[in-house]
């Protein structure tokens, strides 16, 4: 009988930590939602015409990485949350990886974009009010592009972009709050 109350606190903040771990996983989820239209079933964007495309599957939890691969392509891409409004993001495809975090926490608005460039992916995240820094040298030039337009150049075309400027609310009210 004396052990009950022992067992019942310790279920009590075993639970406690998994609300917490269950949280940062839906906030890292919401960044890669607004950051690349990514979640689990996304295709990876740019395979050639007629290729099968893969599609994103989460691999992990705690970072959050989603992985895409087939025989010709693969995409990783890592979330780790700092804290409600900072979150760091690494992006590896080919012999290329780039790290940078965002600050959420003057986040205005959010819009998926048009891209004109040639070779460039068809679609961006416009992150208005947001701040970038980047980690290493082949993440620099992106930075540089980020702190100029305030657009991250790497959307992927997301089963529902309508859902964005919902999914910035939300992550506003319920994650990020009491800033901007």
């Amino acid at each position: 009988m004396t052990f009950r109350p022992v067992i019942l606190a310790s279920l009590l903040t075993l639970g406690g930590c998994s609300d917490k771990a269950t949280s940062d996983l839906d906030a890292a989820k919401a960044a890669a939602y607004i950051v690349f239209g990514l979640e689990d079933g996304t295709p990876l964007a740019g395979a050639a015409k007629g290729e099968n495309l893969p599609v994103f599957k989460q691999t992990s939890a705690s970072p959050l990485t989603f992985v895409a691969e087939n025989q010709t392509a693969k995409m990783s891409i890592s979330v780790t949350k700092a804290d409600d409004c900072n979150y760091g993001f690494e992006v590896a495809a080919k012999d290329q990886t780039f790290k940078f975090s965002l600050d959420f926490s003057g986040l205005s608005t959010a819009s998926v974009t048009d891209n004109t460039d040639m070779g460039a992916p068809p679609h961006g995240t416009s992150l208005k009010g947001s701040k970038m820094t980047c980690d290493g040298s082949q993440s620099q030039e992106i930075c540089q592009t980020f702190k100029a337009t305030e657009v991250w150049p790497l959307r992927f075309n997301d089963k529902d972009p309508s859902r964005l400027p919902a999914a910035v609310q939300t992550f506003k009210t319920n994650i990020c709050k009491g800033k901007a």
